[in-house]
């Protein structure tokens, strides 16, 4: 075991970590992190399987390096590692730990250490180890990173409540996508705050606007995995395939023990089909073949991975959310794009609108009543309705405005292709915007 953990670690021997490794730093979850870097809570960074994950824990390291930590602090492990399989993987975290005290001739009970434990979720006694070592040893610092939410699923939280920092880590904003091709664009409101003249007002966003039009063309081809957005088609969509199929028999079906692995792989398949589509267990059981419960099971899985997520039906009767259809969107219109042929615009882009708003709100849905509103964002104290017009002359916006009559809601937005304008409804606003501004207010 000592060879695999000093083959984790350059730094120890170096003291810096590579340029290769550390990549272009994101800010949006770079600073956030940092921020708890002092304090004892254990950090968990979350995320589909190569959103950037990795590279945000080898920045962490470089900081602490360039702090002045001692290198021999920093303790860096990728718990998936395949000679691991020969270790007790009940006991590895402590095998792990206790190792590296002997290499580095460190004491957890005095010295300050930092373990950044990457893909611990194949460890199945992760919770209950970092809980002991949390608990009784003060000094340690724990930063571990995971492809699946059982990272934060019930069994975790609980076992460590009061002891955890959730960091949520998606592929690249179009923000991000354009700070990768060196533009830095931010309007200053966000979503429930913006005015047509604060956009009118933003002048950096005037000059750039027909380059900004061509890389949000690019955007919604190649989506936002880091490390493909600026590889050539054909060579992107081979190493985006490839993500899929990691996150299939890796996340998957390594995982969770799963023996079908084709019919696994065409269900997750079918679900890229039907993004922004309303979603029927029982109709699907029948196309493919299968009961509802291997469906449901099926499903359940991909939600983990965060390859995919559900939005469900607004209502302000529980009951009529749980029962009514849910609509699927999925983590990445990129990988999407690889793996299917069949392309539809409107889908792509109210897949990236979704995509977008989960970077800063959990309570999202759709309505459908007599027309159908794309997504309703809820706050505690704000409901957004929201509709994706991707065309020159979006006219039907019906479901907008119906809900917004329903629930007394006064103000909307329509996402537009490059329609920038204000208008009244009877006492309520609507407010258009095209996707290019729009998703640089998240």
């Amino acid at each position: 075991m000592k060879e695999i953990i000093i083959r984790y670690n350059p730094w120890w021997h170096t003291g810096n970590i590579s340029e290769e490794k550390t990549g272009i730093r994101r800010s949006r979850y770079l600073n956030q992190i940092l921020s708890f870097m002092d304090s004892p809570e254990i950090i968990k960074i979350v995320g589909v399987r190569r959103s950037g994950k990795t590279t945000l824990i080898f920045q962490l390291i470089d900081f602490l390096l360039k702090k002045g930590v001692d290198p021999k602090n920093i303790c860096y492990v990728q718990m998936d590692d395949e000679e691991f399989s020969f270790y007790d993987k009940n006991k590895l975290i402590k095998q792990v730990i206790d190792e590296y005290q002997e290499i580095c001739e460190k004491n957890i009970e005095k010295d300050r250490i930092y373990f950044l434990f990457d893909e611990i979720q194949y460890i199945d006694t992760w919770p209950g180890w970092l809980k002991t070592y949390y608990d009784n040893f003060k000094n340690v610092k724990f930063i571990v990173s995971g492809s699946s939410s059982t990272l934060i699923d019930k069994d975790s939280v609980e076992k460590l409540s009061g002891r955890q920092i959730d960091f949520m880590i998606q592929t690249l904003s179009f923000g991000e996508f354009l700070e990768f091709n060196n533009i830095k664009i931010k309007f200053q409101n966000g979503l429930f705050d913006v005015s047509l003249e604060d956009i009118e007002k933003n002048i950096e966003f005037a000059a750039e606007k027909n380059e900004l039009n061509i890389l949000l063309k690019r955007y919604l081809e190649t989506g936002g995995f880091p490390n493909v957005v600026f590889l050539e088609d054909e060579k992107r969509r081979i190493i985006l395939k490839q993500y899929f199929r990691d996150i299939v028999y890796r996340d998957i079906i390594r995982v969770f023990k799963i023996r079908d692995a084709e019919l696994l792989e065409n269900f997750g398949v079918y679900m890229f089909k039907h993004i922004g589509k309303k979603f029927s267990f029982t109709s699907l059981s029948k196309v493919l073949g299968v009961s509802t419960d291997t469906i449901i099971e099926y499903f359940s899985m991909f939600l983990k991975t965060f390859l995919y997520y559900e939005v469900n039906y607004y209502s302000t009767a529980l009951k009529s959310t749980i029962r009514k259809a849910k609509k699927i969107y999925c983590a990445d219109i990129g990988l999407r794009n690889a793996i299917i042929t069949e392309r539809d615009e409107g889908e792509a882009v109210e897949n990236v609108v979704f995509k977008h708003l989960i970077l800063s709100y959990d309570k999202i849905y759709y309505w459908d009543n007599k027309y159908e509103c794309d997504f309703i964002v809820k706050t505690y104290e704000n409901i957004m309705p929201i509709e994706v017009k991707y065309s020159d002359d979006p006219k039907r916006i019906n479901g907008l405005l119906e809900f917004m009559e329903n629930f007394g809601v006064k103000r909307g937005i329509v996402v537009t292709k490059d329609i920038l304008k204000k208008e009244k409804f009877s006492d309520c606003e609507v407010l258009f915007i095209p996707l290019r501004i729009f998703l640089l207010l998240f």
